[in-house]
């Protein structure tokens, strides 16, 4: 993948939301160029001349999905940087647990991206890279700046999976995010105490 969507033009980047919308809301299967172009206001053949096929256009939502859910994640922690841990813990988990129908919307794009990724190598090594990042940027936000590799492993085991879990399930538990996030900080005290 090479990151093109964020340099796109205008008129690329609107193909690409309006390819995303399709994804979120009727999947894969119901994207389709045709239905992009009917979405987008344009004909067939003027989103062939941005994207030569599907599968491009995949490519190229995919460059654009993660690259935004990244800079989501970097903006969140770096209104963090100077506060004390307990505190960017805190503040970082609840917002993201809280995040509510965002999260369900993020859960159908990845969804419908890991379905692709099954027989697309490069969207399943954009997807990998995203997650790895993801990882790192937790474990940099979550623990002091000298924290062994291994305990930022073991964070990141901890919390990465328990947030893509929870925005999946999250609204349908009985307790609310507030008690999500205090779960997370009591394991993440005991892990590697603030």
């Amino acid at each position: 993948m090479n990151g093109r969507a964020s340099s796109a033009s205008p008129k690329t980047l609107q193909i690409i939301e309006a390819a995303l919308t399709i994804l979120r809301d009727e999947g894969e299967r119901g994207l389709s160029m045709r239905g992009v172009a009917g979405r987008v206001g344009v004909s067939l053949s003027n989103v062939q001349y941005y994207f030569r096929g599907k599968d491009a256009l995949i490519r190229a939502v995919v460059d654009h999905y993660v690259a935004q859910c990244s800079r989501e994640l970097a903006d969140a922690t770096a209104r963090t940087t100077e506060r004390p841990l307990a505190d960017r813990r805190r503040t970082l988990l609840r917002d993201t647990l809280r995040h509510g129908h965002e999260m369900t919307d993020m859960c159908r794009i990845f969804r419908e991206l890991w379905s692709v990724a099954g027989r697309d190598a490069s969207v399943e090594a954009a997807l990998d890279a995203y997650y790895r990042q993801t990882a790192e940027t937790l474990a940099a936000a979550l623990l002091a700046p000298d924290a062994p590799d291994a305990l930022k492993e073991r964070v990141v085991l901890l919390v990465l999976p328990y947030v893509e879990g929870y925005s999946v399930t999250g609204r349908a538990l009985a307790q609310g995010p507030d008690a999500a996030v205090d779960l997370l900080l009591s394991l993440l005290e005991d892990l590697a105490p603030a």
